[in-house]
């Protein structure tokens, strides 16, 4: 490969970085957000963030790497199931759960911690990548961007009627399947749309409409709703960010990926996942212990800054200590 040409794969590769970088800090501040009025407002910026991730696995995700069935499920299933399995056991231990049907159930739902559904999400979506494209190649696909729209109406009409098993919908593929499609797609959809200020438009009204959903929601009673990601006015409003975020002009993208921070977080963002709730529960401990307030916008700032830089680093000298196999099973590589 040239010079010129490693170059602007490298600008590529981190700018792709950026992006995981700026959604796992997302994530991280999710976490460290007390339940209050002004989360409300709040939330919407920052529901993206897995969306933002789904849509970047399936962005590496080429036709030709699928190709071999074999081998491309044990490297992503392999990528998968020994982190999970690792701390899914972790964040049990520390809830010191000891009922085996609770374990179990955990195990299966990918509730042992709040982020762990990801995971069972993600492999759900390695697992359907063949027939994905299979089905998009053909004349029905189109019937396959109708699945997540529907499902998480399904999923507000069966809330707002007080059924039971919506937490079903967290960890059911089809909720969030259209953001990975949309990564598989983009080189393709990325010739024929250029639209950067329709796209800003859009998300301006996507972010309007998520956050009057929001209130109604909380004004209903249902908080856990009002800040959910798995909203249709979320879906939106995810759908313009991605897109923003892959129209954006060159310069610009070479100017945010010489943030070498952001570009670090995004290397190191899968580690930072899988242990971020552990150090935060761990600096609220030391908070209480030394009776440091952390309720409220400064204390939620607080505990962000903490949690995604002790977990950022944590991760950074774990990759340079631990044997490569090592890091394999606690998803740190």
């Amino acid at each position: 490969m040239s010079a010129a040409k490693h170059k602007v794969k490298s600008r590529k590769d981190e700018y792709i970085q950026v992006l995981r970088g700026c959604a796992m800090a997302s994530v991280v501040l999710i976490h460290c957000l007390p339940r209050a009025d002004w989360v409300l407002f709040l939330r919407p910026f920052l529901n993206f963030a897995v969306a933002m991730f789904l849509f970047l696995s399936g962005l590496l995700t080429p036709p030709d790497k699928c190709v071999a069935l074999s081998g491309f499920y044990k490297r992503r299933i392999g990528k998968i199931l020994m982190p999970y399995v690792f701390w899914s056991c972790v964040y049990l231990i520390v809830a010191r759960q000891i009922d085996p049907v609770a374990i179990i159930k955990s195990l299966c739902l990918g509730t042992a911690s709040a982020q762990m559904y990801y995971l069972l999400v993600y492999a759900q979506m390695v697992l359907l990548t063949p027939l994905v494209y299979k089905v998009l190649d053909s004349k029905y696909g189109w019937l396959l961007w109708l699945v997540t729209p529907v499902t998480l109406i399904i999923r507000e009409i069966a809330v707002w009627r007080g059924m039971g098993m919506t937490a079903i919908f967290s960890v059911f593929f089809g909720s969030w399947l259209i953001y990975y499609m949309l990564g598989l797609r983009w080189r393709a959809i990325a010739k024929n749309f250029n639209h950067l200020w329709l796209t800003v438009c859009a998300m301006i009204v996507a972010l309007a409409l998520q956050t009057v959903s929001a209130w109604c929601w909380n004004k209903s009673g249902d908080f856990s709703v009002a800040v959910s990601q798995l909203k249709v006015t979320a879906m939106i409003t995810s759908l313009s960010v991605i897109v923003f975020s892959m129209q954006i002009p060159s310069l610009a993208r070479t100017k945010v990926s010489q943030c070498s921070l952001i570009v670090l977080i995004g290397d190191c963002s899968y580690g930072v996942y899988l242990c971020h709730l552990l150090i935060l529960t761990c600096i609220c401990n030391a908070c209480e212990l030394a009776g440091v307030p952390v309720a409220g916008i400064g204390g939620a700032l607080l505990l962000w800054v903490l949690t995604l830089t002790i977990s950022t680093v944590i991760v950074w000298i774990c990759r340079r200590v631990l044997p490569m196999s090592l890091q394999r099973i606690i998803g740190f590589e």
